[in-house]
């Protein structure tokens, strides 16, 4: 029967890796707050989960964002995830392989990198991008920004590397037909 371990911290919530405490020391992160949480390491925090904790988030930003720009790193990272397209992206592969037949590569699978993103598919010559937006992973409620401001920001970063973007939802795959006529739009206009 396996033991219980509240008896080991009476009188301190346990949570995760934390341990809700009463101090007036502040957050060894940096981010100037009052420590609420101490962790296995000793170190002192303000949020339960230090990847909450503003300054921690930062450094966490500051250190993906560079990692994100060696290429060693995106080689593992790929062979690490082998990663495979999704039904979106397999509809898609076989809507522009009639459309343009061996045209567009998917690359969603970190096959290509351009300046630290990776898109989910590249004209084979031309510098054109197609990405696929998931209608709950590119939300307001998980990114945070607005639809259109996060389409603006991720078409202005492939066109600042030099390529033209299309951004596509998944709401878009209920009209084929409609679909379809967006690619070929977009595939004439920047012949």
């Amino acid at each position: 029967m396996k033991k219980s371990t509240s008896s080991r911290f009476k009188g301190k919530k346990r949570l995760h890796n934390a341990m809700r405490i009463l101090t007036t020391e502040l957050c060894d992160y940096g981010c100037g707050e009052i420590a609420k949480y101490k962790f296995k390491n000793r170190k002192l925090c303000c949020s339960e989960h230090t990847s909450a904790c503003k300054k921690r988030k930062q450094f966490a930003s500051n250190l993906l964002n560079r990692l994100y720009h060696t290429i060693d790193f995106l080689e593992k990272r790929k062979k690490g995830l082998d990663m495979k397209p999704n039904l979106l992206e397999k509809h898609m592969i076989e809507i522009l392989n009639k459309l343009y037949p061996d045209e567009f590569k998917f690359v969603g699978d970190s096959s290509k990198w351009i300046g630290g993103k990776n898109p989910d598919f590249k004209h084979k010559e031309k510098k054109l991008i197609i990405e696929l937006f998931g209608d709950y992973w590119h939300s307001k409620e998980v990114t945070g920004i607005d639809e259109q401001i996060h389409e603006q920001e991720r078409q202005s970063h492939f066109e600042n590397n030099g390529y033209k973007t299309l951004i596509i939802w998944e709401r878009e795959f209920k009209n084929i037909e409609r679909l379809k006529l967006k690619i070929t739009e977009f595939y004439r206009k920047e012949k």
